[in-house]
């Protein structure tokens, strides 16, 4: 898409003058082209994004973000179109606005759905407590009430040996 985009920024009359000899049409589908091509960065994030939605089964985001941009630009270009000096060239801004708008919301969708199903749960049997120690210490003896204060801890009786886990990272723990 970086390529194609830096291609139509660069020589956009050169790609039209293949399909026409016409010095009017070149012009004006070089604006186009120019204005248009910015669409390529965004559309790479939606497409992600939604490939990633698909992937999770739960392509409703995606659905709802192209309904608003689609929304969106049906109501501007009728609003542009009444407004005095309308130029076709404000129509290709504002459909490069409506997908930028239409990305931003693909992200803080995906944002959301990668939050609700990657939440962090403690294994079955452990319990939470808030850490009021900064290091775990390799210390083999029951744990005490000061000690287990602020740990995970299983749900034994109180002189086993009590497995800790720290967040962050997870890979740290310490058998007391």
């Amino acid at each position: 898409m970086l390529a194609a985009l830096l291609l139509l920024q660069v020589a956009p009359a050169a790609l039209v003058g293949l399909l026409s000899a016409d010095a009017e049409v070149i012009a004006t589908r070089a604006d186009f082209l120019r204005i248009i091509s910015w669409n390529l960065l965004t559309s790479t994030l939606i497409f992600a994004c939604s490939g990633l939605f698909q992937g999770m089964g739960n392509t409703l985001p995606s659905l709802i973000s192209s309904a608003v941009r689609i929304a969106l630009i049906c109501a501007l270009a009728l609003w542009a179109s009444t407004q005095p000096g309308f130029t076709l060239q404000q129509l290709w801004i504002l459909s490069v606005a409506t997908t930028l708008v239409q990305a931003v919301l693909c992200a803080l969708f995906l944002r959301r759905e990668l939050r609700l199903r990657l939440a962090w749960t403690p294994p079955v049997g452990l319990t939470w407590a808030p850490s009021s120690r900064a290091r775990p210490s390799r210390v083999a003896s029951a744990p005490s009430a000061s000690r287990t204060r602020g740990s995970w801890r299983e749900n034994r009786a109180p002189k086993l040996r009590v497995r800790e886990w720290y967040w962050p990272p997870l890979a740290t723990s310490a058998w007391r």
